[in-house]
């Protein structure tokens, strides 16, 4: 319930349609246990199924197109480790407002995104447009 009611809005909410598109699609494949045993699954249920798959691979998706980049930038700054590089051009993430901070926004953060991949501090790092 409380995440019915949540007062965020915009592309971050799809933790909410995601968490009830699981609810949802539990109780319709409890039905679908009925459906190959009796074929009483009705209408609006199948309907709701549907949906639910749709919306599973448009989120599917989302996250794919994210995973890709994640490893692009991965690659890029292991390659960039490897040959001791001062510059790394990383790839701007696809999909942003579905991510908390999709690139460092201050730095603060550079610093702590240098730490984490073990970038050496006097590297500079672009995000691409």
């Amino acid at each position: 319930a409380p995440l019915i009611v949540t007062t965020e809005i915009g592309p971050r909410l799809f933790f909410t349609s995601n968490v009830l598109l699981v609810f949802a699609a539990a109780m319709l494949f409890a039905k679908m246990k009925n459906f190959i045993s009796k074929s009483s699954l009705g209408f609006m249920q199948m309907v709701l199924l549907i949906a639910a798959v749709c919306l599973y691979i448009h989120y599917g998706k989302i996250y794919y197109d994210i995973g890709c980049c994640k490893a692009k930038r991965e690659a890029a700054i292991s390659q960039a480790i490897a040959e001791e590089a001062d510059y790394i051009s990383l790839p701007q993430f696809p999909h942003e407002e579905y991510l908390w901070i999709p690139y460092p926004s201050n730095e603060k953060r550079m610093i702590f995104f240098k730490q984490f991949y073990g970038i050496a501090e006097d590297v500079t790092i672009e995000f691409e447009k």
